[in-house]
């Protein structure tokens, strides 16, 4: 039987400004989206022996992008680094677990990458957990690195 190697979660670790960076995890995060896309211009053609047909389109892909949206509890502990890094170009890594029924799990693959939050929002709910959520505008690509 063959089964996907699935993630089950994953770890962002906000980098230093030191070259290499070290990272650090981002202490509350629980959920970790990485959406990666591909811009495009739509163009449509007409057969020039069918003119009367309609155009058909063509895709020139103009350019590709990726962006994280993490979320989680908020943590007091992380605000001021999290502030201080708003705005600011920095790169960010999401180790991608798998649970294997240890406390750490098992690192299956690393994702890189240098990009800006965005947007940095508090959810503070008198009535329930309080929650805390980043987006980050990535640059360059997304390097994925599977774990040896």
């Amino acid at each position: 039987m063959s089964v996907p190697n699935e993630f089950d979660f994953g770890i962002l670790k906000l980098g230093t400004d030191a070259e290499p960076p070290v990272f650090t995890q981002i202490c509350g995060i629980t959920a970790v989206n990485i959406n990666q896309t591909a811009q495009t211009n739509d163009r449509f053609r007409r057969d020039c022996a069918k003119m009367n047909a309609p155009a058909t389109r063509r895709v020139k892909v103009t350019g590709t992008q990726w962006d994280v949206t993490a979320s989680g509890l908020s943590n007091a502990d992380e605000v001021v680094r999290l502030n201080a890094a708003l705005a600011k170009h920095r790169y960010f890594q999401i180790d991608v677990i798998q649970d294997d029924s240890s406390d750490a799990g098992e690192v299956i693959g690393t994702f890189e990458g240098r990009g800006v939050i965005t947007a940095s929002n508090y959810a503070l709910d008198a009535e329930g957990d309080s929650t805390y959520e980043l987006t980050i505008a990535g640059e360059d690509v997304l390097v994925y690195t599977a774990a040896v």
